[in-house]
């Protein structure tokens, strides 16, 4: 009979919305009656031959129905004249009849559904529609309290959609999701935010659909666009809020394996999207909404999920992102705070020992012990060197002009700065700089920040300083070079060496850019009257990690005493043929989901020049 209603009556070719005789009922309720039959009746039974009946029926009146969907959509949903009541009808089985497609019955058929013009449009554009306007939302009822509830929604019709996709190598979602949204991932972004929003803020909360908003915002993320636009509108911190809420309310067992899912996607989401550009902003933005405690408070529900492999984000964050971020002097005040709550409420006392979060949180409290006391440390010496090569005087921070642009470079004059931009290769890496932060990839940190570099790079040097010094009296001929990769974790990739021994690692292709300065380095250690050694040190910041360049006297490292000495080694010294340098890595620009998904195109021009 729905099939019939929509054969015999023929699509108007001209606007009839206003025309109070002409009311386009019975297929908008067929569309309904579509979706209430043929799942549970047909194609969910075991009648073969009915299914097929059915699956051949569908496809056969798919045009029709495809015209229909058209015209109800121009003419009735977007058509503010018309009466809301029917506009919402309108607009639900719309959804209906679309979701009806994503049935794994007819997915032979969904590359017919995606190839009909404007489909995908029409479903994107009722999605945007149920957010801006919360009379359209799955969770609405008719003004007068009546109506038929929810058959499908919207973003689980869009999620399963990107699956199939995903799985397509021939069809390129990535390609066409902005096309639906006029090319603005501002839009895209907001709408699935505003989406998650509203589904939490339901009573009760229906936690499957929060789940595929989660799931949605990850994939939608993929682009790089649509990534940087979830992040400046908040994502990072609905999620977290959310999983913050979860874990610390108290549920009925039967919905633990929901919450459990829930807290896992958002751990794949943050982990995901947490280091994205710079990655300061957002490691700041995360550990203020909560997440450590949130991740503190997950365990209980870790043995719902299927794979242990599932709750790899979560031990990621633990074990190295965040711990790695300690080298920041903001950053590691905010944890400290936060773990200081944590231990005061006793939360990770509750471990079952040898158990993967008890060994997460070990790793995760040992980086943090083993830097807070720097944080009560007196600052030590900063300083800054002019990068005229021609010139190459070191005086204390504050002394030297900076230059503007990059706000990296510090020069004597104005000559100097002349001089470096003209033959020292400044010109192209300011350039560069510039362009990447006005763009938002990339923030200068903050003066304490910078500073708090050399307290970190200074403790681990009196810590190798037995090794440095032997070796500087075993190779008199090699200046000593030590490099720092605090990209990971403390220890793992440290490096003392001679420095004909020293190469880059695979962390960074910056030298090619910048080699020109470890040359430099080795020439002023070599003309130097006393022993000079190298420091190299990588510090981490999302995909543009921050290195820092130094030459300094031997005699500053303390070869008798820890990182509590103390003792005063910079009176008197002599700044000749030494050397400071902190500046930027263009990095790979490549998130952690890309390794998720391969299929993903890798943009070689994201690399280090």
């Amino acid at each position: 009979m729905a099939f019939w209603t929509m054969n015999t009556s023929t699509v108007p070719k001209k606007n009839k919305a206003n025309d109070p005789n002409f009311n386009p009922l019975q297929q908008s309720t067929a569309f309904r009656s579509l979706s209430c039959i043929i799942i549970p009746w047909v194609l969910e039974r075991q009648q073969e031959d009915h299914r097929k009946q059915t699956i051949r029926d569908f496809t056969s009146h798919w045009p029709t129905i495809h015209r229909w969907i058209l015209y109800l959509k121009q003419e009735y949903v977007d058509n503010d004249g018309v009466d809301i009541a029917f506009r919402i009808a309108a607009k639900r089985s719309l959804v209906d009849i679309i979701g009806l497609t994503t049935h794994k019955s007819l997915d032979h058929y969904l590359p017919v559904v995606f190839n009909s013009p404007l489909i995908v449009h029409i479903l994107f554009s009722l999605w945007r529609l149920e957010v801006q306007d919360r009379r359209f939302a799955s969770s609405s009822v008719l003004p007068e309290g009546q109506g038929p509830i929810d058959i499908y929604f919207t973003p689980v019709i869009l999620d399963r959609w990107q699956a199939s996709f995903l799985g397509t190598p021939s069809w390129n979602w990535d390609e066409l999701i902005p096309r639906t949204f006029d090319n603005d991932a501002t839009i895209i972004a907001s709408t699935a935010i505003a989406q998650l929003k509203h589904d939490v803020e339901k009573v009760p909360m229906n936690y499957d659909r929060i789940i595929c908003d989660i799931h949605l915002m990850t994939v939608f993320s993929i682009r790089k666009d649509i990534r940087m636009s979830m992040l400046r509108h908040g994502s990072l911190l609905a999620i977290v809020g959310l999983m913050l809420s979860l874990a610390l309310k108290q549920h009925p067992p039967h919905i633990h394996p929901l919450i459990s899912k829930a807290l896992c996607y958002g751990c794949w989401y943050v982990r995901s999207y947490v280091e994205v550009a710079d990655g300061l902003p957002w490691i700041a933005q995360v550990l203020e909404a909560g997440i450590l405690k949130a991740m503190v408070l997950i365990e209980p529900y870790m043995k719902h999920m299927a794979h242990p492999d599932d709750w790899d984000p979560l031990h990621e964050l633990f074990r190295e992102v965040i711990p790695r971020y300690t080298v920041y002097r903001s950053i590691l005040t905010l944890i400290v705070k936060h773990t200081k709550e944590i231990e005061e409420a006793g939360w990770a006392e509750k471990y079952e020992e040898e158990s993967p979060m008890w060994y997460s949180w070990g790793i995760y409290d040992d980086q943090v012990q083993w830097k807070a006391p720097l944080l009560r440390a007196e600052g030590g010496m900063h300083l800054h060197t002019c990068q005229n090569t021609k010139c190459g005087k070191t005086y204390y921070a504050g002394t030297l002009k900076q230059c503007v642009g990059c706000r990296h470079f510090y020069y004597c004059t104005k000559e100097c700065q002349t001089y470096d931009w003209k033959h020292g290769g400044h010109q192209s890496y300011c350039r560069g700089i510039q362009a990447r932060r006005n763009n938002g990839t990339i923030i200068y940190p903050s003066t304490t920040d910078l500073r708090f570099f050399d307290n970190v790079i200074t403790n681990d040097l009196d810590w190798h300083a037995k090794t440095i010094h032997q070796l500087a009296a075993t190779h008199p001929d090699s200046p000593v070079a030590v490099q720092f990769d605090y990209t990971w974790l403390e220890g793992m990739r440290h490096t003392i060496a001679p420095a004909s021994q020293i190469v880059p690692p695979p962390t960074c292709k910056c030298e090619k850019m910048i080699h020109e300065k470890w040359h430099l380095m080795l020439e002023l250690a070599r003309k130097a009257k006393t022993p000079r050694v190298l420091i190299r040190a990588f510090i981490p910041c999302g995909t543009q990690p921050k290195i820092k360049l130094q030459v300094v006297p031997l005699s500053r490292i303390c070869p008798d005493c820890g990182p509590d000495c103390g003792k005063e080694m910079y009176e008197g010294e002599d700044f000749d043929n030494t050397f400071d340098l902190f500046y930027e890595c263009a990095g790979s620009q490549l998130s952690y989901m890309d390794g998720i998904f391969p299929d993903v195109i890798k943009d070689p021009s994201h690399e280090c020049q």
